[in-house]
């Protein structure tokens, strides 16, 4: 019990494990016959007979157990538990808006041939996840395979092949937002003391490398950006743009001063920009790296809706902007919109480094108070090639591992569920993996599930 003591935090919210867990795994079920065009009761009916299903794999073995009682009691008005699970839609051409059409080879891209989404392969627990969504980067996959998520205002790692490093002790005064480096075995997380405003950690030593330090006492580090020399540049909630090196400890003046909280940094593929977004006046200042001198601003239509940037990861001067109801392609190099993409209200839109399709998380409230969440892989404006669709909430932060075949995507589900990008056969693995056998006992799902980031 001790080994994973986050099974019973009390703020976790009440995730049906088991069911998920059969929901996830299960193949190739019986089409259901409705007689009904009604989506609500289609839905109604697919759902019902997925717990008969389910009903029947706990009640297989055990005559003392009456599969409608254990229904009730699983199923029930009163029970407030929720399942994650997803699905898949069929591929539809998208339009652009009538006031323009673009290419269809806007950007460089390898696409795949068909679709490779299906189920995650990995889903790790985050819980009080919910207190970071908005912030810019709670999570950060390195080039080492480490993953580090910020949780209790301390710095926790996982990673996939099982290897241990202890969490950063800092007397809980880590902030909102770190970065790995380029080669993975440098982090950058921010600090809420009033003069230390982040600091390195160094995977070698497992401790904290270098503490960086300002005069301004009163705000915070809001995004963290790394460049190719190892260089930190970072954002304040005061909007000072700033640079910093390891080998002094200390940050330079303000390169840029910016009108309101800067909440994400990020250098094009060949270094040449730098793209920085204003939270609070709903802009993005493109600068001149190394020079820092203004390009353009670009102006966000609909003020309240989160933004989200993704460079090109060999095209460079192409920038994706996300923003309200849909993503515009720009060249930055002449400062044009070259291609539109209509969605529902954008979360995180995220370029693959490897056939460069774009990963687009929209998320659309309906009727009913729930919520209805896309991630869409595009080749280009018109032509989705994959598609996931589910209602477990909405995840606004997208991760590539170094390779970029694993995707890592975080939500309000308090989860971070981990994707084979191309399939399964990307792995160069083809494994039988055994079943798990499904239980009523509680305490064995941890059996089921397995470690977890914290």
């Amino acid at each position: 019990m001790a080994q994973y003591p986050d099974r019973f935090i009390p703020k976790r919210s009440a995730m049906d494990i088991d069911y998920s867990c059969y929901l996830l795994n299960q193949k190739g079920p019986k089409p259901i016959i409705v007689e009904s065009t009604d989506s609500e009761v289609v839905n109604s009916a697919k759902r019902s007979q997925n717990q008969n299903n389910y009903i029947s794999v706990l009640t297989f073995s055990r005559s003392d157990l009456l599969p409608l009682r254990l229904k009730k009691a699983i199923f029930g008005n009163n029970r407030q538990k929720w399942v994650l699970q997803f699905s898949s839609r069929p591929l539809r051409k998208r339009d652009s808006p009538e006031s323009f059409r673009c290419l269809s080879d806007v950007w460089p891209v390898k696409p795949r041939s068909k679709p490779l989404l299906k189920n995650p392969s990995i889903i790790l627990d985050l819980p009080d996840i919910q207190d970071h969504l908005d912030c810019s980067s709670p999570l950060d996959w390195a080039a080492t395979g480490y993953i580090a998520t910020v949780y209790e205002n301390e710095v926790h790692f996982w990673h996939p092949e099982g290897r241990r490093m202890e969490a950063t002790y800092t007397s809980m005064r880590v902030g909102k937002c770190l970065k790995w480096n380029r080669q993975g075995n440098l982090l950058a997380f921010a600090l809420e003391y009033p003069h230390c405003k982040y600091a390195t950690w160094s995977i070698q030593l497992q401790k904290v490398k270098t503490v960086f330090f300002c005069s301004y006492a009163f705000c915070e580090i809001t995004a963290i950006e790394w460049t190719k020399s190892n260089e930190i540049i970072t954002g304040c909630s005061q909007g000072c743009l700033r640079t910093g090196k390891i080998s002094t400890g200390h940050m330079m003046y303000p390169h840029v001063q910016l009108d309101g909280t800067i909440s994400c940094v990020k250098l094009s593929s060949n270094e040449n920009f730098c793209a920085v977004v204003v939270k609070n006046n709903f802009l993005i200042r493109l600068l001149r790296y190394p020079q820092w001198t203004a390009h353009y601003d670009i102006n966000c239509q609909e003020i309240g809706k989160k933004i989200s940037i993704s460079w090109h990861p060999w095209r460079e001067g192409l920038l994706a902007v996300g923003q309200a109801q849909g993503v515009s392609i720009w060249n930055v190099n002449n400062l044009t919109v070259v291609g539109h993409i209509v969605c529902y209200s954008i979360d995180a839109i995220a370029f693959n480094p490897v056939s460069a399709e774009l990963l687009i998380s929209a998320h659309n409230n309906l009727p009913d108070n729930t919520t209805r969440v896309y991630l869409t892989v595009m080749k280009n404006c018109e032509k989705a090639v994959d598609e996931v669709v589910h209602c477990n909430g909405r995840e606004p932060f997208l991760y590539w591992d170094t390779t970029g075949t694993k995707l890592a995507v975080v939500g309000s589900h308090e989860s971070l569920c981990i994707w084979d990008f191309f399939g399964t056969s990307s792995n160069g693995i083809n494994k039988k993996t055994k079943r798990s056998r499904l239980t009523s006992d509680p305490f064995e799902t941890m059996k089921l599930i397995g470690p977890t980031i914290r």
